[in-house]
């Protein structure tokens, strides 16, 4: 699979959480941000973002882009945060 895929995939992306070693095995150099990111950093991340989220629409239209790039992201955020939206 490409390296293009593979970000594009949501049931496989991890997007900032995937280690240095695995980005370098799948050929990810240049595709992300140098950094890694924890699973629970992106977590308060987005949550963040989405206590900002005026309406109920627009925390909708956040949340569906969350799970159209990482389904792994927003399982996380909607077993830990659904009282919160």
């Amino acid at each position: 699979m490409s390296a293009s895929n593979f970000l594009r995939d949501p049931l496989l992306s991890r997007g900032m959480a995937i280690p240095a070693e695995e980005r370098a095995a799948r050929g990810l150099g240049g595709f992300l941000p140098a950094g890694v990111r924890t699973y629970r950093e992106q977590e308060e991340c987005a949550i963040a973002q989405l206590r900002k989220k005026a309406t109920p629409l627009d925390k909708y239209e956040f949340i569906q882009r969350i799970q159209n790039m990482d389904e792994r992201l927003y399982y996380a955020l909607l077993a830990r945060y659904t009282v919160e939206w």
